[in-house]
């Protein structure tokens, strides 16, 4: 199964080659492979390569969460191109119950345990302190970015093409 991020979080389109971000099974669980641009904006986290970083969502990074079909818990999963990631369980909109959680992660590729349900996107913070936030699948027009971690615009994937 592949997602391709062609728009920011409001529907405007992408001014550079969309992220793409592939899932498929294997025998240790979800693999999750991410092609996306370098802007190297800002520069590498200060986190070593192949640990987790608190704070890494505010460096290039791209962003899969995965939510439970029978709760408001959620895994959010941020992978940096310079090799650190950071796992967070959280329990409702960013109520973080668990953190830094472990995973097996090698140049751009993260292999996780199974989940559910993913909504992808892409966030980066440039020199000049700005974000970028862009999405698979689009918030409501005349919404503002604080409505993007809503569980209501969380999407189901078709998972029978992954299966």
């Amino acid at each position: 199964m592949e997602f391709r991020i062609k728009h920011t979080w409001d529907g405007l389109p992408v001014s550079h080659e969309p992220i793409t971000v592939g899932l498929r099974l294997d025998n240790a669980g979800l693999l999750v492979e991410v092609r996306a641009p370098f802007f190297n904006d800002p520069p590498a986290p200060p986190g070593e390569p192949g640990k987790p970083f608190g704070g890494l969502w505010d460096y290039e990074v791209v962003e899969e969460f995965f939510l439970s079909d029978r709760t408001e818990q959620y895994l959010e999963v941020e992978l940096c191109p310079h090799g650190q990631y950071l796992l967070l369980l959280l329990a409702g909109r960013r109520k973080v119950w668990k953190e830094e959680l472990p995973l097996e992660f090698e140049e751009k590729r993260g292999n996780m345990k199974h989940f559910t349900l993913c909504l992808h996107m892409n966030c980066r913070k440039d020199r000049n302190q700005i974000y970028f936030h862009e999405a698979c699948f689009n918030v409501a027009l005349g919404s503002d970015l604080v409505m993007l971690l809503k569980l209501d615009y969380f999407q189901w994937p078709k998972w029978n093409s992954l299966l």
